[in-house]
């Protein structure tokens, strides 16, 4: 059997321990595209969704959870290191009290929130997570002890990254607010109430808590969070680069920023920096992040959840067949007033929502020393260079001259995830990456239109 790491332990405490050494008892305390034809388009709000590939956000650098010596340094209580019982969270392993009873194991406790309580812990493979309980900052948790007792009185003693006492709650069930992502310990204590109203310890463990943000697929999101996460959206948007830093900080980066860094490096004449080769990956990964992160500095609570728009092509093809065509995929289920606004079948702008009529930024709004190396198309768009789309607002094309994009580029199914994953290496996995799993989408929502007119022209 492993035992945990060092910070991880059973303390059990009572007038004596199974060697029959005193132990001090404790009072209770208070408490994130190429689209290779005529009039293309690209909705700068699908490019922030796919820009999003991770299901866990690491955010912040983690810090070691206090040891026991950091413990006894706040006070809490101090325990030898020969009083130290080590147990392991994922082996049905029991420690026996003095009296014979079962003592209690690291898998009695739990973090959760609306979202564990219905669909389990996230990240449940990630060795990092094997050992840890497990929160998500900024949201309502609850630290839950599975195994009350009668005539037992509970205490969480929430400590800092560095040992400091954060917060002390009491009862088997206790709510809290993780407002960072540094990780922390909690002292969970198991007080044998009297009947003269004192307490003394009978139990206690040590628990180590890494808090991170979770990426959920959009479609799963509470109507809460779907709000919080589109209006903090909305945001980049309608406020300026140099305003949102003043109002929300140095993480700040607007969709127009944002959108300009995409451009200059994928539209540079040189080469395409961020597609098509091993920058595919990390630069999308970059940009995610700093989304993310400008997101959190406007409201702490989100992070930037994803489009598993894999979902959607195997609907359509349940639904319709071998045959099926995607000719109306700027109108499935997230293009709507709710999520990113339906797209107008006649205009093909943004119809409604909050992104409604959307405009293209212009060479304008450029200052000269942007001008001098920023790409931009005929009509001095913020566009690819080769997109000669001159409509003055986003628009959304699901053709290419009347033809659907499905029928010779395909669209990301199952199997071609799972073609994916069965790469033996990363440099066959980089080279197929960014193609079949991931391009076609762009092509289905850009496409090309007005191309007789435009041929003619």
């Amino acid at each position: 059997m492993e035992p945990l790491t060092e910070s991880s332990h059973l303390l059990p405490i009572g007038a004596e321990d199974s060697r029959g050494k005193a132990i001090p008892s404790a009072s209770s305390t208070t408490p994130r595209t190429h689209l290779f034809n005529k009039r293309i388009v690209l909705s700068l709000t699908t490019l922030c969704l796919v820009f999003a590939v991770c299901v866990l956000a690491q955010v912040g650098f983690s810090k070691k959870t206090p040891n026991l010596q950091a413990t006894a340094q706040i006070k809490l209580v101090a325990i030898e290191a020969d009083d130290i019982i080590k147990i392991s969270p994922n082996v049905d392993h029991t420690l026996l009290g003095d009296d014979g009873e079962e003592a209690v194991k690291f898998h009695d406790f739990i973090i959760q929130n609306e979202y564990t309580q219905e669909n389990g812990l996230p990240g449940r493979d990630y060795p990092w997570l094997k050992a840890v309980l497990f929160a998500e900052p900024h949201r309502s948790s609850q630290l839950v002890f599975r195994k009350p007792a009668e005539g037992h009185v509970y205490e969480w003693k929430i400590l800092t990254g560095e040992g400091e006492l954060e917060a002390i709650l009491e009862g088997a069930q206790a709510e809290y607010i993780f407002k960072s992502t540094e990780d922390r310990s909690v002292v969970f204590t198991d007080y044998l109430a009297s009947m003269d109203g004192s307490r003394n310890v009978y139990d206690r463990l040590l628990l180590p808590i890494k808090v991170r943000y979770v990426r959920r697929e959009l479609r799963s999101l509470t109507a809460t969070d779907r709000a919080a996460l589109l209006d903090a959206m909305k945001v980049h948007w309608e406020v300026d680069q140099a305003r949102g830093q003043e109002l929300y900080g140095a993480a700040y980066r607007s969709a127009a920023e944002l959108l300009k860094f995409h451009l200059r490096y994928a539209g540079a004449a040189d080469c395409d920096h961020i597609h098509d080769g091993y920058g595919f990956l990390p630069q999308h990964a970059a940009m995610t992040l700093a989304f993310e992160q400008s997101l959190q500095a406007v409201n702490p609570r989100v992070a930037l959840h994803y489009w598993d728009y894999v979902r959607d092509v195997e609907a359509t093809l349940a639904e319709r067949g071998g045959e099926a065509d995607f000719t109306d995929f700027v109108n499935s289920e997230l293009f709507s007033a709710e999520w990113f606004g339906a797209t107008d079948r006649e205009t093909h702008a943004i119809a409604d929502g909050r992104w409604a009529g959307l405009a293209v930024p212009d060479a304008s709004s450029l200052t000269a020393a942007e001008r001098a190396d920023m790409p931009v198309n005929a009509f001095g768009q913020l566009r690819a260079p080769w997109s000669s789309n001159p409509d003055p607002t986003v628009v959304r094309y699901a053709t290419e001259c009347g033809a659907d994009p499905s029928k010779y580029y395909g669209m990301p199914t199952c199997a071609v995830v799972e073609a994916l994953t069965a790469k033996a290496g990363f440099e066959e996995y980089m080279e197929y990456v960014s193609y079949d799993p991931h391009g076609p989408v762009h092509i289905q929502l850009g496409g090309a239109y007005n191309c007789a007119a435009a041929y003619d022209a």
